[in-house]
């Protein structure tokens, strides 16, 4: 049984793979109960809406778990 999970990735021009990508990891931690999970997302300058879609996550993530 996993207790936590930190996951650690890099971001440069994804906005079309990244909210499939944070989407999958929400389901595993579900799936697996994982209690703590921890998504470091490293942008290096993305010119594409990245950082943007990064924030929307982040603000939609956190009214879910209210």
């Amino acid at each position: 049984m996993i207790k936590s999970l930190s996951i650690i990735l890099p971001v440069y021009n994804e906005i079309s793979r990244l909210h499939l990508g944070l989407n999958e990891i929400k389901k595993f931690a579900k799936k697996n109960i994982i209690k703590s999970v921890e998504i470091i997302l490293v942008d290096d300058g993305s010119k594409d809406g990245s950082l943007r879609k990064i924030n929307e996550f982040i603000s939609k993530y956190k009214k879910n778990k209210k």
